[in-house]
């Protein structure tokens, strides 16, 4: 792989984030009471209506590379900004906000009881308050949870599906129990497409994306997975999961205008989870390990990241109370056909590898700044240059 030199004319802070949850969510909840409740408990356990919400602001640094251009009529297959492909020039240093959410639930028939639960999450920059529209849902995810024993319960509606992948609208059947856990789901299926790998629209790589106003043509994905947790001090979670599906129409099109050739329409993918997490003295260590192998037609695609954290915790501090330190390797090889590997002016077969360096502060309780900073490199015949850096200030009430 080639490592790609990083420079910023405009920046000097190399502060970073990205953070994960700790662990997988082990039992399905609600999450934390939001900021106005109806109900009749001072403590909230008796509400049955919670609203809580989010906003982010961020500034985004990103390289411009002018040395390489993939838009070409004459190639073979012909390169267009319609096949998704496209590269853009821009470079820029920007400032915006990224999300204005609320977060309904309402709990029947009271949060103690809990028999089931709705919740949302609607973002009102989907509306185009940053001066334009654009492509974003302004639902994000609005499900039922049905808790039907101790056990098991069902989810049905838009939700992340249950390995971590984009929102989909779905039907989920799941069981905790003290150390072994399980979730099966039949879903529309994700929409393979295109997808940055930061802030701007170059270098793309394929994506398994979230296509929720495209029902006719979708054909059904089953899932499952089984994972294992335990510990007291030092916590665990392994899951392992698979998933199956036909492609469409359109993704058959889309694969063949990437790619040309006939692409048979089996689309399936195995996974694992691994996560540890355990204290180090009066402060936090995470380990977070995934590794994704998928078969879409002729494509094959493998990917592996490892995310190691440490929280550095403050005592008896209102502000400024945790540090949180993160690196992240990310690595992804696409095989296009058993006798085609990288393409040249095919951006989305190019192998990849990112370094992520992160650093995430919590300024008081609901507002953490984080600072991420992203070392892209490709697999190809000559440098690029789409490196990345990003500070987000996040209010969450």
């Amino acid at each position: 792989m080639t490592h790609l030199k990083f420079s910023f004319n405009k920046f000097f802070i190399f502060l970073i984030l990205f953070s994960f949850p700790s662990l997988i969510p082990l039992n399905v909840q609600a999450q934390n009471q939001g900021f106005f409740t109806l109900g009749n408990n001072t403590f909230g356990q008796g509400s049955w209506f919670e609203l809580g919400g989010e906003v982010e602001a961020e500034m985004v640094a990103t390289q411009k590379d002018t040395k390489n251009s993939f838009e070409s009529t004459t190639a073979s297959p012909p390169v267009t900004a319609g096949d998704g492909v496209y590269h853009t020039t821009s470079g820029s240093t920007r400032f915006h906000f990224d999300r204005i959410m609320l977060k309904p639930k309402i709990f029947y028939p009271t949060k103690e009881e809990n028999k089931f639960f709705v919740q949302g999450e609607f973002d009102f920059m989907a509306l185009g308050l940053n001066g334009s529209s654009n492509d974003d849902a302004f639902a994000k995810e609005l499900f039922f949870n049905f808790n039907l024993s101790q056990h098991f319960f069902l989810k049905v509606g838009l939700d992340g599906t249950s390995f971590w992948r984009d929102e989909d609208w779905q039907i989920q059947l799941g069981a905790d129990f003290s150390h072994l856990y399980f979730r099966t789901a039949l879903s529309n299926g994700l929409t393979l497409n295109d997808m940055p790998v930061g802030k701007d629209a170059t270098y793309q790589i394929i994506h398994d994306d979230r296509s929720t106003d495209d029902l006719g043509d979708s054909t059904k994905e089953i899932a499952a997975g089984i994972g294992l947790k335990g510990g007291d001090k030092l916590k665990f979670d392994l899951l392992s999961f698979g998933s199956y599906s036909k492609l469409s129409a359109d993704e058959v099109q889309f694969l063949q205008d990437v790619f040309s050739g006939t692409q048979p329409r089996d689309n399936w993918l195995l996974g694992a989870n691994f996560n540890v997490a355990f204290p180090v003295r009066k402060h936090d260590f995470n380990l977070f390990v995934q590794e994704l192998y998928s078969r879409d037609g002729n494509m094959k695609r493998n990917g592996l990241y490892v995310q190691p954290s440490f929280t550095f915790k403050k005592e008896a501090k209102e502000s400024l109370s945790a540090f949180e330190f993160l690196y992240r390797w990310n690595w992804l090889k696409v095989e296009p056909s058993g006798s085609v590997d990288d393409i040249s002016n095919r951006p989305m077969s190019w192998d990849r590898v990112t370094h992520t360096l992160a650093l995430n502060i919590d300024i008081f309780k609901g507002l953490k700044l984080r600072n991420e900073v992203h070392l892209n490199g490709e697999n190809k015949v000559s440098e690029v240059k789409n490196n990345e850096v990003l500070s987000q200030l996040e209010f969450r009430f």
